[in-house]
């Protein structure tokens, strides 16, 4: 029997952070290229490695919340309309940032050359979210870069209706085999790209302009991460996850990593992190079960996880004005640049924090439900209300 209850997960809310932190790392060591040594510059191109499986981890998070929480019965549109109140406010705030940069700055390109202005068409497919579905808005960062990834979430919100159904259709006995099915799509759809043939895009990416498009930014490319965090909340509430050591499950992603430059260069980004995270995530999520001690369910942890939406949605405008205001011409030494990257990290993670507080928050209050007009099926059939926020599209 599944379980039923109030359970809360804590610990995945603080996990959130820790996903959200090497996307803001990446970006601050290697986009806004602080560092006046080139050869530094370029022995930090592996953080994007990092942050490529930390949004992965986010879609497979974002899946097995969505799936923990589902209420049998919940009307469709009430689903769709608490999701759009948790990614619109924040992420028209983050839009406008961007906007607002460029309307007053003259910078159209970070210093690496990297395209981070791309005109009135692309601001508005950014705004709609769209920019998954095209390859130039995704891969030249239009506005606000991270966005990309809340347009692969929407595409997986308005499947999830669907998915959900699906997954509470496949027998207990037969999740595990669903399970492995769906790991091994994670790792061989980005594959699919090696038969594309064209040049390397640079700036550390060794793969073709379509390729990359194709195996990251892709919505369709990631769905089966987001399918993978559906079974495997299933696989949790029914009593079928197996255990293993903690201290095994913690470490699995550090390999994950290591490991990537071995790997075909599509599995660079993103899937290799998947299933290790996933691992992960389930262990969090027992450990909540049996409120043994669990450091991710600190409160600094939780509200940090909180936060961690408006972290990865905004910080990227913020990173443009701070190097801005440093001077684009300026490059600085390695203490000097892990100086000002660790001040601009803190900028970014105060800024969330107030945007949560006053935007994301009041807003989801106020819009996100409405009273129900019939009573809902019974509370949490996969484990009963966990943290509302899910993946980076909270």
């Amino acid at each position: 029997m599944e379980r039923t209850g109030r359970q809360r997960l804590p610990s995945l809310t603080g996990l959130r952070f820790f996903l959200a932190l090497p996307v803001l790392v990446s970006h601050l060591l290697v986009d806004v290229a602080l560092f006046a040594d080139a050869d530094v510059h370029t022995a930090l191109y592996p953080s994007q490695t990092l942050a490529a499986c930390a949004v992965s981890g986010f879609f497979v998070l974002s899946g097995f919340v969505l799936a923990w929480t589902h209420r049998p019965g919940e009307p469709v549109r009430a689903f769709w309309r608490r999701r759009l109140w948790r990614i619109v406010p924040a992420h028209v705030l983050g839009w406008a940032g961007g906007v607002a940069f460029f309307a007053l700055t003259s910078v159209s390109a970070l210093p690496d050359g990297m395209p981070t202005d791309c005109g009135p068409r692309f601001g508005v497919i950014s705004l709609l979210l769209l920019q998954g579905w095209t390859p130039g808005t995704a891969l030249d960062a239009c506005f606000n870069a991270p966005s990309w990834s809340i347009s692969c979430e929407m595409f997986f919100y308005a499947l999830f209706p669907l998915l959900i159904a699906a997954a509470r259709k496949i027998p207990a006995a037969r999740l595990g085999a669903c399970w492995a099915v769906l790991a091994v799509a994670v790792l061989t759809l980005p594959l699919t790209v090696l038969t594309v043939a064209a040049p390397a895009l640079g700036r550390g990416i060794d793969v073709g302009r379509d390729s990359m498009w194709l195996c990251y930014f892709f919505p369709p490319t990631r769905l089966a991460e987001f399918a993978l965090g559906i079974v495997t909340a299933r696989l949790v509430a029914a009593g079928r996850w197996p255990r293993a050591p903690r201290a095994l499950l913690l470490v699995l992603p550090v390999p994950a990593v290591g490991l990537a430059p071995l790997c075909p260069p599509p599995l660079r980004y993103g899937a290799l992190g998947a299933i290790p995270l996933a691992l992960v995530i389930a262990h969090l999520a027992l450990a909540d079960g049996r409120e043994t001690p669990r450091p991710l369910a600190r409160p600094a942890f939780v509200a940090l996880g909180e936060a961690s939406y408006a972290l990865y949605i905004i910080h990227w405008p913020l990173l443009l004005a701070f190097r801005h205001l440093l001077g684009y011409e300026r490059a600085f030494t390695i203490p000097t640049s892990l100086a000002l990257a660790a001040a601009g990290a803190v900028l970014a993670q105060a800024t969330a924090l107030i945007v949560y507080r006053f935007v994301e928050r009041p807003l989801n209050r106020r819009f996100a439900r409405r009273p129900a007009r019939t009573a809902p099926g019974p509370a949490g059939a996969f484990g009963g209300p966990a943290p509302e926020h899910t993946g980076p599209a909270a």
